[in-house]
């Protein structure tokens, strides 16, 4: 019996079989009831949790939570979403390449695949979503596949037709069958961030700063504001700093404070902190926002 064991163990160590699905990434910024289906079991989740290939991600009503993938691309699920994650590979071309793969079965997701060296596929019933260095908002519904493009470009393809969707633009009501680049518009709103400090010295950070930030919706031809309340989810590219909920009241605005924790300048990339804020849901006509503050090590 434990030569069998020997043996199945050696056999999967050098044909590259793994006896166990591979992590791809952990889940953070849980609000409500998000489950994960695994192995038969469905179990409720919170920040930190793990995710493997082949789980099946779910939010309830009103629940939210978001997908931090190791290469440090993210999903944020919104309520009633469920996410098939698929599996994950990397191969090597002219670089190392992370190859993932997922499944919106329904519900509304904002991805963030801000790597060059990544790629990711994303099937739904009505087509399949190829992204490639691009952060885009995409919900699967009965009325079909709707898909909208911050930044870089997505490439959507069903039975009938391949259209390259590319920043500013958003695309709606795709269905299995039919062309649908006609459909193709440009995005007329969105998200504006307005940081009270555009640099930061590392020098002079002894105590955690406090950073003011500003948020509005505009028309983005005409420059004037929107009108519209609603959530933000804001992200960055460095954990060390911390942001509040933010609401946008009636008029569209918003006024938070940061706290930006005593952090390494290696945390970061490329010198500088990178934040970015979407309105919550199935909004394909007001665009993510993107600010940039400096980081000075001298």
């Amino acid at each position: 019996m434990r030569f069998i064991i020997y043996l199945v163990l050696f056999i999967c160590l050098f044909s590259g079989i793994s006896l166990a699905n591979e992590t791809i990434g952990s889940i953070k910024d849980v609000s409500g009831k998000v489950g994960i289906f695994r192995n038969g079991t469905m179990q409720l989740v919170d920040t930190g949790h793990l995710v493997r290939e082949y789980d099946i991600i779910t939010t309830n009503e009103n629940a939210k939570a978001t997908l931090v993938i190791r290469d440090g691309s993210s999903i944020r699920l919104f309520p009633v979403t469920k996410l098939i994650i698929g599996k994950t590979e990397e191969k090597k071309l002219d670089q190392r390449i992370l190859l993932c793969r997922f499944e919106l079965a329904y519900g509304v997701i904002f991805g963030k695949f801000n790597r060059d060296n990544q790629r990711t596929q994303i099937e739904t019933s009505s087509a399949l979503v190829q992204i490639k260095e691009a952060e885009s908002l995409i919900a699967q519904k009965k009325d079909g596949l709707s898909v909208s493009v911050t930044s870089g470009e997505v490439i959507i393809t069903n039975e009938d037709e391949m259209l390259q969707l590319k920043a500013g633009e958003v695309t709606k009501g795709v269905k299995k069958k039919g062309v649908f680049s006609h459909k193709t518009k440009s995005i007329p709103y969105r998200v504006m961030i307005t940081p009270a400090k555009n640099e930061i010295k590392l020098n002079q950070i002894s105590q955690n700063p406090l950073i003011a930030i500003s948020f509005q919706l505009e028309n983005a031809f005409s420059k004037t504001n929107l009108h519209r309340a609603g959530d933000l989810y804001v992200s960055s590219n460095t954990k060390n700093i911390q942001f509040p909920k933010v609401q946008l009241n009636s008029r569209g605005y918003a006024r938070i404070v940061a706290v930006l924790k005593t952090y390494e300048l290696q945390d970061l990339e490329y010198d500088k902190i990178e934040m970015t804020a979407v309105i919550e849901g199935d909004y394909f006509d007001i665009g993510a926002g993107h600010t940039v503050i400096r980081v000075d090590s001298k």
